[in-house]
């Protein structure tokens, strides 16, 4: 005969594989379902490039404020096994001294599917968005995306792209007003 703890052993041990090849099914059938989203709209209707500093820096910068319009439907991400999905719009701008930047300048994070249907018109920046060298922004271009990243309860993190524009050059210095 067995003892009880070889019995509860034996009990744990099966359940501890059905649920992790329960887990395992349901990681691979996230892979298996298709999710084909529209390509977003997205239009950077203002940019301004002025001169500031930050409060917890002393040297002068240039600082980029965008307004900007974004009509997008997300709504095909959420399934049955993703918790949530993080939306974020992103300026890709290369420099000389500096060839890869990317900048998020804003983001939110979706966890229904009724709020995955984005239509917002006239958003400004969240986040700073300032050049760290001190050539600045002159004679750059930026191309702006909206990237997602679907985090699900099981299984791998899904990253993809939802839209992009053209490469949009940044306009002059505007001088401040003190």
């Amino acid at each position: 005969m067995h003892t009880i703890t070889q019995r509860l052993n034996g009990v744990s041990a099966l359940a501890t594989t059905v649920l992790l090849c329960l887990l395992a099914a349901v990681s691979v059938t996230t892979f298996i379902i298709p999710t084909k989203i529209e390509p977003a709209s997205i239009n950077v209707s203002n940019l301004n490039v002025v001169m500031g500093r930050a409060p917890y820096d002393r040297k002068e910068q240039e600082f980029v404020f965008a307004k900007f319009d974004i009509e997008a439907d997300l709504r095909n991400l959420l399934n049955w096994n993703s918790k949530q999905v993080f939306l974020q719009f992103v300026a890709d701008y290369s420099s000389p001294e500096y060839p890869n930047n990317q900048v998020v300048i804003w983001d939110r994070i979706i966890r229904r599917k009724k709020d995955a249907r984005i239509n917002v018109e006239s958003l400004k920046n969240k986040y700073a968005f300032k050049e760290i060298s001190q050539k600045g922004f002159r004679g750059l271009n930026a191309t702006y995306s909206l990237q997602y990243n679907v985090m699900p309860y099981v299984g791998l993190l899904t990253y993809g792209e939802a839209g992009r524009t053209e490469p949009i050059p940044f306009p002059p210095r505007q001088e401040q007003v003190r």
